[in-house]
């Protein structure tokens, strides 16, 4: 078991950018760590909140997958993203950058 701080603040960042959906209860059993301690890992070394960081590898995983066209449909893309329904996307993709995610696509594409 490691505790050092920027050992696990490496293995958030790094399952944050292959799952950008996954918990930090997750990361936490993963880890063999209470959540308590990747929080204050993560809080010490500048990046925050958990919550925080996750919404920011989420905002670029959207990103990413919208404008590299990699998926067919907004179905494919909120699948490659973790979401199981394109609606769980919409609403996200809204809050998080206050468009569509076929109005950012529509935007990549010109």
């Amino acid at each position: 078991m490691s505790y050092e701080r920027e050992h696990l603040v490496s293995f958030v960042v790094a399952r944050l950018q292959a799952e950008p959906r996954v918990s930090l209860n997750r990361l936490a059993a993963e880890r063999k760590v209470h959540r308590h301690t990747l929080a204050r890992a993560l809080d010490k070394l500048g990046f925050g909140t958990f919550s925080d960081l996750q919404t920011r590898h989420l905002e670029q995983a959207i990103q990413n997958t919208l404008q590299s066209g990699r998926s067919e449909s907004i179905k494919e893309a909120a699948q490659q993203i973790g979401y199981a329904k394109p609606a769980s996307l919409a609403r996200r993709t809204m809050r998080l950058m206050g468009k569509s995610p076929t109005a950012l696509r529509r935007r990549n594409d010109a």
